[in-house]
């Protein structure tokens, strides 16, 4: 359970959804989000959650490995055959229905 992430401020009091991506392609600048429509709905649902990105290469997931986070999207630079958790976590206890998309096709 992981209750704070040092690249974030706030208390991740909420459950967490982690998901482990390996980036087998070569080294690109990704954007791991959470997508509009349903983000929109959810403050009125009193839910209130953040995508954020665990650095995974040693294989293990901890909140400390933190090396982005955001308020409904975010990018990072994904290094190739780089391991990363990818995390959906909720402040103050958030927590509620909630849809994830991987876009690893950015272009500059």
């Amino acid at each position: 359970v992981m209750n704070y992430y040092p690249c974030n401020v706030g208390s991740y009091d909420g459950p967490e959804v982690v998901y482990e991506w390996t980036n087998t392609g070569g080294n690109r600048r990704v954007e791991w989000k959470l997508p509009f429509p349903l983000v929109h709905l959810l403050p009125s649902q009193g839910v209130n959650l953040d995508p954020i990105v665990l650095d995974g290469d040693n294989g293990t997931c901890i909140n400390t490995q933190c090396i982005e986070s955001g308020a409904n999207n975010l990018q990072f630079d994904a290094v190739s055959g780089h391991t990363y958790y990818l995390v959906v976590d909720g402040d103050e206890n958030y927590k509620g229905p909630y849809g994830a998309e991987l876009d690893c096709d950015l272009s500059d």
